[in-house]
């Protein structure tokens, strides 16, 4: 005798810490993708799976299930780290040899660029006038810029 049913989540009896498991994945709003994570793994027509075998294998595969849904191992999402690009703005101080100050402004800026070795400049933190996020790389190499109304978003 074969005794088969439609799997539904609302209406699974699950026991012991996988009940517990599938509570936090419910809570997360995570059940649509719990579904089809159990689909891909049970949904086959040469192999019928009983409840046990479907609720172990909550058990037995937490980690990577919690994993694939983006969740901890307490049902919270997973923060994603971002490489985000500032746009600093610094005082910094040249030294130009001039007969006045406004043509030691009109130096500054190439005695700026033309005096660098291999560590081209260094800020200390008290000379930042604003740190402005521009842009930012998600983890997939590609950069992607900021809209321009995080431009007003800066700290100094």
């Amino acid at each position: 005798m074969i005794y088969t049913k439609t799997f539904q989540l609302s209406d699974f009896e699950w026991t012991g810490n996988a009940k517990r498991i599938v509570e936090m994945i419910c809570k997360a709003g995570k059940s649509s993708e719990f579904v089809d994570l159990i689909k891909e793994r049970f949904d086959h027509e040469d192999d019928t799976a009983a409840d046990f075998e479907i609720d172990r294998w909550v058990i037995d595969e937490v980690v990577s299930i919690m994993g694939s849904l983006g969740l901890t191992l307490d049902g919270k999402p997973v923060k994603k780290k971002y490489k985000v690009f500032l746009r600093i703005t610094a005082t910094d101080m040249v030294e130009v040899e001039a007969d006045s100050p406004e043509e030691a402004r009109a130096k500054s800026t190439d005695a700026f660029y033309d005096s660098f070795d291999d560590m081209f400049m260094t800020i200390m933190r008290e000379d930042v006038e604003s740190a402005v996020p521009v842009a930012y790389d998600e983890g997939d190499g590609n950069t992607k810029d900021y809209p321009s109304s995080c431009d007003s978003n800066s700290e100094g």
